[in-house]
């Protein structure tokens, strides 16, 4: 079998801090935002401008001031009509996220208000389903390693017991065209959002979740198309390459040169049901 270059339908996102917030306890701890008075806000920074329209968001965490993003209750948080523009934007694809066992509780309060969303049946479905990787990837906020969500919202049998956002992302986008991804990250860049992009949720350092957050979700992109000629690769690689979408899962796109004549072969992660592009980009 011979091997194939790798190639990313997709853009790669710088990384950036962000304001972590534990809202089942209500202890706050910052993510790398730009501490002040230096950075960008601070009297020393440069006038508290990052790109697009909007400030930092001046914090206090343990008598350091920080720099931080926009989240819910700041008054920087886009009102809901511009919200709704978004969603119009993206053909109905925004949604305000609830945690997956979220059917399990006869309320959930999250930053954005309470509803009360419990269904026996999904919850019964999400019991049975909460350890299977491939279900949580399916889903559109889930982290594989709920550990990094801060655990506030578990399936449980007391309908009555307390479920809270943790450290989930508050709306996500489905993406579903390069268009709807390019309306999402100019949102989160023109109000100063925390912007998660992520696949599958496979992440080893809890990336792919985010308090406070917008998603986009990327997990619909399953186009793979494999070529025997293509040039210009590292170290003027020449020769086959395969291009994935990014949503594609590593088990699928080794079952596509599986099947070719003569099959091939990729490097992947080391869990195949991980996204070929395995790091979600938060900034």
């Amino acid at each position: 079998m011979k091997s194939v270059l790798l190639y990313f339908a997709g853009a790669l996102l710088l990384t950036s801090g962000g304001w972590a917030q534990d809202t089942g306890t209500g202890k706050g701890a910052p993510e790398p935002c730009k501490r002040g008075p230096d950075g960008p806000g601070g009297p020393s920074g440069p006038g508290g401008a990052v790109p697009g329209p909007k400030k930092w968001v001046r914090k206090n965490w343990q008598g350091v001031e920080y720099n931080c993003k926009c989240y819910p209750g700041d008054t920087c948080w886009p009102p809901s009509k511009e919200w709704q523009r978004l969603n119009t934007t993206v053909a109905g694809n925004l949604r305000v996220n609830l945690p997956p066992a979220a059917p399990c509780y006869n309320t959930f309060q999250g930053p954005l208000g309470a509803v009360s969303p419990y269904d026996a049946a999904k919850c019964a479905e999400i019991t049975a389903n909460f350890t299977n990787e491939q279900f949580q990837i399916d889903l559109p906020t889930a982290g594989l390693w709920t550990y990094f969500t801060n655990d506030t919202c578990r399936p449980t049998a007391n309908p009555a017991d307390t479920c809270t956002l943790g450290n989930y992302p508050v709306l996500y986008i489905t993406a579903k065209t390069v268009a709807h991804i390019q309306a999402g990250i100019n949102f989160a860049r023109d109000n100063n959002l925390r912007l998660v992009i992520r696949n599958t949720g496979h992440d080893f350092f809890g990336r792919s979740v985010g308090w406070g957050a917008l998603v986009i979700n990327t997990h619909s992109f399953k186009d793979i198309a494999t070529t025997n000629s293509w040039n210009g690769g590292p170290g003027g690689y020449s020769g086959s390459a395969v291009t994935v979408g990014a949503g594609v899962q590593a088990i699928f796109a080794l079952q596509k040169l599986h099947s070719l004549n003569p099959p091939k072969i990729m490097v992947t992660g080391e869990c195949n049901v991980s996204g070929c592009q395995n790091i979600p980009f938060t900034f």
